[in-house]
């Protein structure tokens, strides 16, 4: 799994941080030898500054796990906006 955490540090200091969001990414597919797989994420806003917790999932399908991780985490933060609108 793929966890990416948004963190906020007042003044760049760890003491009295929070956390802002979290993302989950993993490999819904299993194992296997192709660069072809499908991933599920989560992402997780514990108190958005307005309305209730933000929790929403979706899929990536057929996604070439031979990319740089970044890209991953850009496909699903790009597939969670067009969820949102």
């Amino acid at each position: 799994m793929i966890r990416v955490k948004i963190e906020l540090e007042p003044f760049g200091m760890t003491i009295g941080g929070k956390q802002l969001a979290e993302i989950r990414i993993w490999n819904s597919t299993g194992k296997g030898l192709t660069s072809s797989h499908n991933y599920e994420y989560e992402v997780y806003e514990p108190s958005p500054l307005e309305g209730k917790p933000i929790m929403k999932s979706g899929s990536i399908k057929k996604y070439d796990r031979a990319q740089p991780v970044i890209n991953l985490i850009t496909t699903v933060l790009n597939n969670f906006h067009d969820q949102s609108n």
